[in-house]
């Protein structure tokens, strides 16, 4: 859930390269002795303005364990949990 107490201008649009990067620290911070995981998150229909940059399918990969936390900016089949969504249906239609 966001924390609404944010301001605006510090949140970042979720899946974008500042929410991975976000993401990517946070982990990191919190990481510790965790058993290892990975989750592939494939999001069909992506704002252009994310998915323009990237090969498709756009997306993104977090692997924990070991002490370390990595976030890939692509997903990745061989994850131990794969989620794919339509990202479109979560948009305003314009």
């Amino acid at each position: 859930m966001t924390d609404l107490t944010v301001p605006l201008a510090e949140r970042a649009q979720y899946a974008s390269t500042d929410w991975i990067e976000t993401a990517r620290r946070y982990l990191a911070s919190r990481a510790g002795a965790s058993p290892p995981f990975s989750v592939s998150v494939t999001l069909d229909n992506a704002p252009p303005h994310l998915d323009a940059a990237s090969a498709a399918p756009y997306g993104y990969t977090i692997r924990v364990g070991g002490g370390s936390a990595v976030i890939e900016d692509r997903p990745d089949a061989a994850a131990q949990l794969r989620v794919r969504a339509d990202s479109g249906r979560f948009r305003s239609p314009t």
